[in-house]
């Protein structure tokens, strides 16, 4: 293109071009036509870095937003929606595996349901535990974390040209089975193999853990799987290096399976903030370097269109919680732990195997899965709930003359509904006894209504809500049935219809 200069001033430029810096221009024996011409020069220098300043710190402050608007419209005109629930829920499976350089190939060493909705902007995650016993189609009797290994067997020759497909096949297979037992819609699944996890992590430079409690592990197997590599980590807020990262995700033989499920969803949660925190829209190289590191071993069906339309969601991830499918149960709530629906079967039923299989299920009957699809309808569906996170008591007002007349006893009955909410994932304070006696069981609220948690607590008995103004407690009668609780925010009163309820079956949760 050329500028539409005159003569003049093209000398006028040229004849600039004989200075070497703006010093040389303004020390030089010039006329008064040439010294207003250079003052001019240096202003308009001025003027061009003062608003290149202003360029730059306009773009840093508004290039977030701006990106941010940017991927909404971009989701939502190029991007394919999601499938989502009838509750609003995205439900994926992730996979996670060895890979070829195991001897173990596919055994699954996790399985987990994520759960996210964005309008509570929450993610669930539940663990399936590997030593989970199922009946695939009456076909296959196994520990579930061998499906995938199972199908893949069966049906690939594991050539690269081809798995892409295969691995979808075998995907879907497990993912029927984790459809069945949790009840939950899942259309996507996200299968990473533990090479990638290594990469992925270093890429990031490091992943930031708060380790709860030091770690020894003297059984970690080594990289040939032949022998042993000791483990140890100490209880602090630090840096884990991919390799250290996946060791504290897959260590077991110290703690238990259960435990490990946790701490591979504490990795999750963290590399999920990483991830949001480091890359945005307009570090092009960084994001083009983790899609190359993602392309190398990770098996999803997930498509590119769903990635977009998912982006729009990338500052809307607030919450999340974390439960595992367990049998390290207690006899008292304050020993249960929520997700405690499994139990271990006599060896001698399976062959001498120690496996995991669901309460109410047996050697005749393995796919009883009613439990654990209330569990998982709770956590994934009522996350309102665990986001509202209230303190909650709960009080036996029973009248023990009233109990006795329905075959029934008086004692136990708010340790009782306190273990199955905690055994749900609803969390309570204290369970205690109450002298008062009415005929009606009635749910306080403190403060708020914690409309999410009523409606939670309705799965588990009848009852009344009276919402109690905080303001209102004290120095009125509603400060001695308060008890000077202070950071309760629900206080559960059982009184006789509860017996009723018990008896009838009215909630079967309860029993």
């Amino acid at each position: 293109m050329k500028w539409p200069f005159k003569k003049q001033k093209i000398d006028e430029i040229n004849e600039l071009k004989q200075y070497k810096s703006l010093k040389d221009i303004i020390t030089q024996n010039i006329s008064s036509r040439g010294f207003l011409r250079t003052i001019t020069i240096f202003f308009c220098l001025l003027m061009i870095v003062a608003l290149w300043y202003v360029m730059i710190k306009w773009t840093n402050h508004l290039l977030p937003a701006i990106s941010q608007k940017t991927i909404s419209i971009i989701g939502n005109t190029t991007g394919e929606p999601m499938i989502m629930d009838e509750n609003g829920n995205i439900n994926t499976l992730l996979i996670g595996f060895w890979w070829h350089q195991h001897q173990g190939w596919f055994l699954t060493d996790t399985i987990m349901i994520v759960s996210y909705n964005p309008n509570t902007e929450a993610i669930t995650m539940l663990s399936i535990p590997r030593d989970f016993y199922v009946n695939k189609d009456n076909i296959y009797f196994t520990r579930i974390n061998a499906l995938l290994a199972y199908k893949l067997n069966q049906i690939s020759d594991f050539k690269e040209e081809n798995f892409d497909k295969d691995f979808e096949i075998a995907a879907w297979y497990l993912k029927e089975k984790v459809e069945e037992i949790s009840w939950l819609k899942i259309p996507y699944y996200v299968g990473v193999s533990f090479p990638w996890f290594i990469d992925l992590i270093d890429h990031l430079w490091g992943l930031e853990i708060n380790v709860p409690e030091p770690m020894y592990d003297n059984q970690f197997p080594d990289k040939a799987t032949r022998g042993y590599e000791p483990f140890k980590i100490e209880a602090w807020l630090q840096i884990l290096d991919g390799e250290t990262a996946l060791k504290y995700a897959r260590s077991r033989k110290t703690t238990s399976d259960f435990s490990r499920s946790y701490r591979q969803q504490q990795i999750i949660s963290a590399l999920t903030n990483q991830i949001k925190s480091q890359f945005k829209i307009h570090k092009i190289k960084q994001i083009e370097d983790l899609y190359n590191i993602i392309q190398q071993t990770i098996y999803t069906n997930v498509s590119v269109k769903n990635v977009l339309f998912a982006g729009q969601f990338k500052n809307q991830i607030k919450h999340f919680f974390s439960f595992v499918l367990t049998y390290e149960c207690g006899n008292t709530y304050t020993l249960m732990e929520p997700g405690c629906l499994l139990y271990t079967p006599s060896r001698e039923d399976f062959g001498g195997q120690s496996i995991l299989i669901p309460f109410g299920s047996y050697v005749g009957k393995l796919s009883y899965y009613q439990k654990i699809q209330e569990f998982t309808s709770i956590i994934a569906h009522h996350q309102g709930m665990l986001i509202e996170a209230p303190q909650i008591i709960v009080e036996n007002a029973i009248d023990n003359n009233y109990a006795h007349s329905k075959r029934q006893n008086r004692w136990g009955k708010a340790d009782l509904l306190a273990l199955k909410l905690i055994q749900y994932g609803i969390p309570v304070k204290d369970a205690t006894t109450s002298e008062q006696s009415s005929d009606k069981t009635i749910v306080y609220t403190y403060g708020k209504l914690y409309p999410e948690t009523i409606k939670v607590l309705k799965l588990f008995m009848n009852f009344e809500h009276i919402p109690i103004p905080r303001e209102e407690v004290i120095n009125s009668t509603w400060w001695d049935l308060w008890d000077q609780q202070e950071d309760v925010d629900i206080r559960i009163v059982l009184w006789n219809d509860f017996i009723d309820q018990l008896n009838n079956k009215t909630h079967i949760i309860m029993h």
